[in-house]
């Protein structure tokens, strides 16, 4: 026996509910990631290790840059792959998945959504603030160090992969996801 759904998408689904528990997702995600790197990490610049840490976690390549005497030469890794870490790779590339099916989870759960369709949608619509934070992160999560004249600079790579990747396929995929689970529950 089907069911009719009333009204349009938008008033079935809580989009601004899942855009602000996207951004939360994110800032979540980074602060846990900056924990882990407070404890177990060397550095300087807990924010710049952390935020390009982050994004190695989704998969997302670094751009390292080193300069020096006015020529400088850029390649581009993933920073978590290419950077000798005291803690495991699985431990920071878990962190935004369990943060995001949570955040699925409680979303769903929270506003009491029974249909699993509306609730994988509620879900997947954490992607709308997640990749607004994915854009700007890779304008703030700067690391560099100089010495003896020589600069090196680590930054996220802006690009199309990072947009779609980080931003777009991880939040749809996990909290969709997490929206259809927190339905069933």
């Amino acid at each position: 026996m089907s069911t009719q759904r009333g009204g349009g998408l938008m008033d079935r689904v809580p989009i601004v509910q899942s855009v602000v528990v996207g951004i939360v997702s994110y800032v979540v995600s980074f602060a846990l990631v900056a924990m882990v790197v407070a404890g177990m990490e060397d550095g300087d610049d807990l924010v710049g290790a952390a935020g390009n840490i982050l994004y190695g976690a989704h998969f997302v390549d670094a751009k390292y840059t080193v300069s020096a005497g006015g020529q400088s030469q850029s390649e581009t890794h993933n920073f978590i792959s290419e950077s000798s870490l005291e803690a495991p790779e699985f431990l920071y590339q878990i962190i935004p998945i369990v943060v995001l099916l949570v955040a699925g989870i409680a979303l769903v759960r929270y506003l009491e959504i029974p249909d699993e369709t509306d609730a994988a949608i509620a879900g997947a619509a954490l992607a709308i603030g997640y990749v607004v934070l994915t854009i700007v992160g890779t304008f703030v999560f700067e690391l560099s160090d100089t010495q003896m004249g020589i600069t090196a600079e680590v930054v996220p790579k802006l690009g199309l992969m990072t947009v779609l990747l980080m931003g777009i396929v991880y939040p749809v995929v996990i909290g969709g996801i997490g929206g259809y689970v927190g339905s069933r529950l």
